[in-house]
């Protein structure tokens, strides 16, 4: 299972998609989120990406386990893009981020 691990090192990327995405476009600065998918791996991560201001920067990826919500996040400052590592890609997923740091406003995807 793919479920925690790095979606570039892993390999799983390779055969992915942005499957979901929503623009930040704020206060901070403008970005993007993005919801992958892996075919693969059978698997999703959320990419944030900022492509003006802010570079401290808040990745989330979260799904219901059977009622349990689980999820991986990601919050980093200096970089223009960030990702989370992979959460299982059954279940209902969701991605959010935003380019305060994890401060506010969140943007999320559509579920899926």
């Amino acid at each position: 299972m793919c479920h925690g691990l790095d979606p570039y090192s892993s390999g799983c990327a390779s055969n992915a998609a942005a499957v979901r995405t929503a623009a930040i476009n704020n206060g901070n600065g403008t970005g993007r989120v993005e919801l992958w998918y892996s075919y693969n791996c059978n698997a999703n991560w959320a990419v944030t990406r900022s492509y003006s201001g802010s570079r401290s920067l808040w990745s989330g990826v979260w799904g219901r386990d059977y009622g349990r919500i689980s999820g991986q996040y990601e919050n980093l400052s200096g970089y223009n893009w960030i990702y989370t590592n992979m959460i299982n890609g059954s279940w209902v997923t969701c991605a959010g981020g935003d380019n305060s740091g994890g401060m506010g406003p969140e943007v999320d995807t559509a579920c899926v």
